[in-house]
């Protein structure tokens, strides 16, 4: 009864403290939550690796009949790929190939979404008849890539397997691939896909997933997401491709080494072109042009700043309210003490025990909190960012808040009925 007639005394400013260290508890979860994600984009997406020069690597046969006739050329192809598996295993530079050619699966799993028109201003085709084939088949959204690549965007796998990329080679029966997070569900590890490469029929085996939100700098793009891609490696070589297959390896190695050089900032334009006249000179193939590609460490380093900053206004303003959320605890426990010391101070004169008036507190606090962690609890379970991991520290930091508070008020509590004895005396 004494519990109910204090609680009535002061609901309104036990509702009041519950809300304000809700509203607290809140917005630290938005923090922790905050500072997880631009804690994860920074290092994947702006890691020491990514703060480098960029140069664009392109072929300069623009003409499409000198194109079609070195392509011909099996010696041609192979001076082509001697070029680009010199600059894949040199040092002093890192040669991040990355093309985006579609693949039509036969078969294919999943909607429009994995189509690859699907978010651009093409349209999606869909699932289709190939008459070639006689086989069902959707043009899926494909990036090819090398180790560099993989490497110098940290991309990481969620399950399965990563690429054991020195024993990729397409003359193999199967080529291994990593599928998007988007696909989870839909294919399993060990599952395999029949596609077209290049008019080459390929059988791809799932090896593993991505983790989600995995992305890569492409075509201007600071964050091209790969969730809905299938990822097809790239070998480490290709100079000794069967004569038969010069067709398949010719157009493979252009789309190879049409792709990026990244260099530290230390190491000059001219520097970089002295690699590339090397391995030139080396393999035969001089078809090729550098362009600079300055804006995308302007990006970089703009967006990181821009999310370091953020995040540090962010933790200035949490500190602020976190330390004004104190004071008006504090108030309001001044509050409620106030209230009820008149109705401690009889229930003390009249013999009731130390421990009944302690527990009677320690309750009061216990709803006070657990109305905290129904309040906080409601609202977090509702925002879009739910992140697991950022709902333990912001619980330990409740359970933390209710002991301080609890020691706290039994302190007054104990110092109030001193006070009253030495009065009574």
């Amino acid at each position: 009864m004494e519990l109910l007639y204090d609680l009535k005394r002061t609901a309104l400013a036990t509702i009041a403290k519950a809300l304000l260290i809700s509203l607290c508890a809140i917005t630290i979860y938005n923090l922790v939550s905050f500072s997880q994600s631009t804690s994860q984009a920074v290092d994947r997406s702006f890691s020491s690796n990514a703060e480098k020069g960029l140069y664009s690597l392109v072929d300069r046969l623009i003409d499409p009949d000198a194109f079609a006739e070195f392509r011909e050329s099996s010696s041609n192809v192979k001076s082509l790929a001697e070029f680009y598996s010199q600059l894949n295993v040199n040092d002093s530079i890192e040669l991040i190939s990355v093309f985006d050619q579609t693949i039509p699966i036969v078969d294919a799993r999943g909607d429009n979404s994995f189509d690859y028109g699907y978010g651009t201003e093409m349209s999606t085709r869909g699932k289709y008849l190939d008459e070639a084939s006689g086989k069902e088949v959707m043009n899926v959204k494909s990036i090819q890539l090398n180790q560099r690549a993989f490497d110098f965007y940290n991309l990481e796998v969620s399950s399965g397997e990563t690429i054991r990329w020195n024993q990729i080679d397409y003359s193999n029966p199967t080529t291994p691939v990593l599928l998007g997070a988007d696909y989870r569900g839909l294919y399993a590890v060990g599952d395999t896909l029949e596609g077209n490469f290049y008019s080459k029929k390929t059988i791809f085996t799932v090896v593993g997933f991505l983790e989600p939100d995995q992305s890569i700098f492409y075509k201007g793009d600071i964050n091209f997401y790969l969730d809905s891609y299938l990822v097809v490696p790239y070998p480490p070589s290709i100079v000794d491709f069967p004569q038969e297959e010069t067709y398949f390896y010719g157009i493979l190695s252009f789309a190879m080494i049409n792709s990026v050089i990244a260099a530290d900032s230390s190491f000059s334009t001219d520097d970089v072109l002295d690699v590339l006249l090397k391995a030139s000179q080396s393999s035969g193939f001089d078809q090729y042009s550098l362009l600079n590609v300055p804006t995308y460490l302007v990006q970089f380093s703009l967006a990181k700043r821009l999310i370091t900053e953020n995040l540090s206004l962010l933790i200035y303003i949490e500190v602020v309210l976190v330390a004004s959320t104190l004071v008006g605890v504090v108030a309001l426990n001044q509050f409620t003490h106030h209230r009820r010391k008149g109705q401690i101070r009889i229930a003390w004169t009249l013999g009731q025990r130390r421990s009944l008036l302690a527990g009677t507190t320690l309750t009061n606090t216990a709803i006070e909190y657990s109305l905290v962690a129904l309040f906080s609890g409601a609202v977090i379970l509702s925002l879009p960012n739910q992140s697991p991991e950022s709902l333990l520290p912001v619980a330990l930091l409740l359970v933390v808040a209710f002991v301080a508070d609890a020691a706290s008020q039994q302190r007054v509590l104990t110092s109030f009925l001193s006070n009253t004895s030495k009065e009574n005396v």
